[in-house]
């Protein structure tokens, strides 16, 4: 871009020699200067392809970290709806496999069952309250993976 430039200059001085003395002010502009770059080989306007070039880079990769941080979200949100849509199916499944292991337990002490059918059904109360567990961890999980892709305070150590 063509360039103007105006310098100067202000100045007080003051004389004593004997008794006398002698002030005097002094002021100065110039010089002019006026500077229009006409051939520069290309310089300028590749300066300004380079600088259009870094910008496009960095709203690409503004583009792309924002994309994420949606996907992110989005993808949180899908496993937190997931795990509430299962837990109320678990909850109950887990409830009825403690119902059928109550009334398996009072068959057996009755002599109606054998030891194989108390067993088999204390295993399987034993796994939906296992399921029921792993499904709250899940949704822990998710909350968490919810809060550290909203930028909840996440730091990496």
């Amino acid at each position: 871009y063509p360039r103007l430039q105006l310098t100067g200059s202000i100045g007080r001085g003051w004389v004593k020699t004997g008794g006398a003395s002698v002030t005097s002010n002094t002021w100065s502009i110039g010089p002019l200067a006026l500077s229009v770059p006409i051939f520069d080989a290309g310089r300028r306007a590749a300066q300004v392809d380079a600088a259009q070039a870094r910008y496009e880079a960095a709203a690409s990769r503004y583009r792309a970290a924002a994309r994420g941080a949606v996907a992110e979200v989005e993808q949180a949100l899908a496993r937190l709806a997931s795990t509430a849509e299962r837990s109320g199916a678990a909850r109950r499944a887990a409830e009825g496999y403690r119902q059928s292991f109550q009334a398996t337990q009072a068959r057996w002490s009755a002599g109606l069952a054998s030891l194989v059918e108390l067993e088999d059904a204390r295993r399987t109360q034993l796994a939906s309250e296992t399921a029921l567990v792993a499904l709250e961890q899940e949704r822990m999980a998710a909350w968490i993976a919810l809060y550290r892709a909203a930028g909840g305070g996440w730091r990496r150590s």
